[in-house]
């Protein structure tokens, strides 16, 4: 991701992906989930703010339960939206 669109990402994921996140540790035990009182939604992950979804899907073979971007862009009232994964496929070499 391009440095310019960093400064305002966020991490959006299924309630069932942070309960399993949050047993989740760095090699000196500090956990990566940290709650933050002074983020729009209470909780960081590696600095950036999480927001939980409905729309995202749970943990499951061949699901996606965890975005992370810039959606600064985005403008929607109103409107149930339904994430879709954008992340392109691997190729394999030729």
């Amino acid at each position: 991701m391009p440095d310019v669109f960093k400064p305002n990402c966020v991490w959006i994921m299924s309630k069932q992906a942070r309960t399993a996140i949050r047993k989740l540790k760095d090699g000196e035990g500090n956990y990566l989930l940290n709650k933050d009182a002074t983020t729009k939604w209470g909780y960081t992950l590696f600095g950036r703010p999480v927001y939980i979804s409905d729309a995202v899907d749970s943990i499951a073979a061949g699901k996606t339960p965890i975005y992370y971007g810039n959606f600064s862009g985005l403008l929607l009232s109103g409107v149930p939206v339904r994430l879709a994964n954008t992340m392109p496929k691997a190729h394999k070499d030729r």
